[in-house]
């Protein structure tokens, strides 16, 4: 499981916006403590890199650069050696 990064234009007030959406999705891994389910917190790590002028933007407005791509890529291989050894 992996959180996502939140748009730009962002609303943490909407009572269903991505950024609660992920909180949820933390609240429940921490609460269920699943076994053999891994959750990439992509979307805290890349937070301080959304808003403004530190945004890690891409193409189009909607997509992350490709630092953030390759975050998101070095905390899956991290999640996989970390289950799979």
């Amino acid at each position: 499981w992996a959180t996502i990064g939140v748009s730009a234009d962002a609303d943490a007030n909407k009572k269903y916006s991505t950024m609660k959406l992920n909180d949820d999705i933390r609240n429940w891994f921490k609460e269920a403590a699943p076994r053999n389910m891994h959750l990439i917190d992509w979307g805290r790590q890349i937070l301080p890199r959304t808003f403004g002028k530190d945004r890690i933007a891409g193409d189009l407005k909607p997509h992350w650069g490709l630092e953030a791509r390759l975050l998101f890529a070095q905390m899956l291989t991290h999640a996989m050696k970390t289950t799979f050894g």
